[in-house]
């Protein structure tokens, strides 16, 4: 099952995301990914944002990762296909936290 969570700034989207995101690991894996800058989904699962690093702070990772060469711009990641990774993968492994046990 894949979920997306949107709406306007406010409107809860971090907390809705966070209470599905803890009712779904408790029988299943789950993968919650979280878009906003503010990074409020982390904080929500009782840690504290700066204690991680972010896609964002990891560029060389990331661009291994999405198989960008060091000349593309961000912007280039529109016309790529990118990669598709199962959620049991390597790369969500190194890229994701477990948060089940804080629940």
């Amino acid at each position: 099952m894949k979920l997306a969570i949107l709406g306007k700034g406010g409107s809860g989207k971090s907390t809705i995301s966070w209470i599905l995101a803890s009712y779904f690991a408790r029988t299943k894996k789950t993968l919650a990914i979280d878009e906003d800058f503010n990074m409020d989904l982390i904080d929500h699962f009782g840690y504290e944002p700066r204690d991680f690093d972010t896609i964002a702070d990891n560029h060389i990772l990331f661009r291994e990762t999405f198989e960008m060469e060091k000349s593309e711009k961000w912007f280039d990641l529109l016309k790529k296909k990118l990669p598709e990774y199962e959620i049991d993968s390597k790369v969500f492994k190194e890229l994701s936290l477990s948060v089940n046990s804080n629940l």
